[in-house]
């Protein structure tokens, strides 16, 4: 009994969480930043967006709120590319303000289990999947070595963050 209260009790703070900030700034839909998914239904496509994974698999779709958890207002840098062929990797990190990491820290530690993704331009990067991943203020974004896709994130969010100066 005490397990099923907590479970309802945590979905309920989940739905009040989503319309606390899809209700913040609701009038423009932000299309780069760090997004919590939804599940598809026909009662939430007047304020959910769908997001095309990298395959373009429409199975594989994402559904995400029209306003980010974290907007790219909380993006403060990205760091160089660095290029491992070693690991066959490629990767960069993307580093928040004081605030913006304690909302992703905060939502990661207490709302375990929901997916939250990485935006840019209406485009999906990737998940943000365990607190682990938070380090020094950062996320790290990486993909094959050399990879096309990790240099548009890069240069994408980038500028972003330039065009705020």
């Amino acid at each position: 009994m005490k397990r099923t209260k907590n479970k309802m009790l945590l979905k309920l703070l989940a739905v009040v969480f989503l319309i606390v900030i899809l209700t913040n700034s609701f009038a423009q839909g932000n299309s780069s930043g760090v997004f919590m998914t939804m599940e598809p239904s026909k009662n939430n496509r007047d304020f959910a967006k769908k997001i095309l994974t990298p395959d373009n698999n429409k199975n594989k779709a994402l559904y995400v709120p029209l306003q980010p958890i974290i907007s790219s207002d909380e993006f403060i840098s990205v760091s160089e590319i660095i290029n491992d062929p070693g690991n066959n990797e490629s990767y960069f990190n993307l580093y928040f303000s004081n605030e913006g990491i304690a909302k992703l820290k905060d939502i990661t530690t207490k709302l375990a289990g929901v997916k939250l993704v990485l935006i840019v331009n209406d485009t999906f990067i990737g998940d943000i999947e365990a607190k682990r991943e938070i380090v020094n203020k950062s996320i790290q974004i990486n993909g094959p070595f050399n990879s096309p896709d990790v240099l548009w994130a890069y240069t994408s969010l980038n500028e972003i963050i330039e065009r705020r100066k």
